[in-house]
């Protein structure tokens, strides 16, 4: 799993204010089924935590494994006034990044790392889209969930050779991505063409039939890339 496949709308921390977790302790969790993943401070402007870095740990880790240098185990039970052992996984990284800082709990961090507003973002939006597209000659409706990819391909025999079309649609939780492609092959060989496109979710256009009538109400899709390979012309150096 990468941190965009877990329910962020799940994120827990040790206040029951999101932003007061993150920005003044710098730490926060989000739980799945066999993973959790963690939200850390990295930055502090002398006032909160401002950048965050992440990892992902297994639910089965034991921290007496995972963290065998340390030997000050009765420090930490001093530190946080009770038996380590005691606590959800969750509370016992919190209280191995208080005791020995994020770099002896996580490792170092090479990256600026994410913005308390991105992380909030991800807890407000929206888990799945569902968006109207024309599919096999009519409109048809698909869910897509954050994180997963859905797959359509056609692919039919011509006189001439061949024809096909290929779609991906994915979504972030703040843009919709469509990816198309198509081409075939015929008596001048294989062609290619190659369409990205996003919408920000929510906004939308409507689709109309020859006589006015609303038939869809689609993504507001904006290309962002296109190219296309032609056999010949790159054999011939195009």
């Amino acid at each position: 799993m990468n941190r965009y496949d877990f329910n962020h709308k799940t994120i827990q921390g040790v206040d029951v204010d999101l932003e007061i977790s993150l920005k003044e302790y710098g730490f926060a969790w989000v739980e799945a089924e066999s993973e959790i993943l963690f939200y850390y401070g990295i930055k502090h402007n002398d006032e909160d935590y401002v950048r965050f870095d992440t990892c992902i740990m297994s639910k089965d880790l034991g921290i007496k494994k995972e963290y065998d240098w340390i030997d000050d185990w009765e420090g930490i039970n001093s530190y946080i006034g009770q038996d380590i052992d005691g606590l959800p996984l969750p509370e016992q990284i919190k209280a191995i990044f208080d005791y020995s800082g994020y770099e002896s709990t996580f490792g170092s961090s090479y990256w600026e790392g994410v913005t308390y507003g991105e992380i909030e973002g991800l807890a407000k939006a929206p888990r799945k889209a569902r968006i109207w597209i024309w599919w096999n000659k009519g409109w048809c409706r698909i869910t897509i969930q954050v994180g997963k990819t859905i797959t359509l391909h056609s692919f039919e025999e011509t006189e001439e050779g061949n024809s096909w079309e290929h779609w991906e649609y994915s979504f972030d939780g703040e843009l919709i991505h469509w990816q198309h492609a198509s081409g075939g092959r015929d008596c001048d060989g294989n062609i290619s063409y190659h369409h990205d496109f996003a919408s920000k979710y929510g906004e939308t256009v409507e689709r109309r039939n020859n006589k006015g009538v609303v038939v869809a109400v689609v993504p507001d899709w904006k290309e962002k890339d296109s190219w296309q390979r032609d056999q010949y012309a790159e054999l011939d150096g195009y």
